[in-house]
């Protein structure tokens, strides 16, 4: 079954699990080169999957690379839905 694919929250169609493998490798890399100038307290957002709770499918992946403070990315998680994945990078 294919996946919705939204690149900065623009639809871009639907695509098969491959495609979205391969821009979930292409923005986490993304995601840590931007972490290379980032402040210590901020992160890289490279990701968000909404997944139907009961089966688990994935069925909608949306690629960004949004650099926030770690408090801030903290109140996006308290109103973010449940059945939302937020994926990101930090510097080390």
């Amino acid at each position: 079954m294919d996946i919705e694919l939204y690149i900065d929250s623009v639809y871009c169609g639907f695509y098969p699990i491959e495609v979205i493998k391969d821009y979930t490798i292409e923005y986490y890399l993304k995601a840590r080169s931007l972490c290379a100038d980032a402040n210590t307290d901020d992160i890289v957002i490279y990701a968000i999957f909404s997944y139907e709770p009961k089966t688990q499918r994935f069925f909608s992946a949306n690629f960004m690379t949004l650099t926030v403070p770690y408090d801030r990315y903290v109140q996006l998680c308290s109103k973010i839905s449940k059945n939302n994945r937020i994926f990101f990078a930090r510097k080390n």
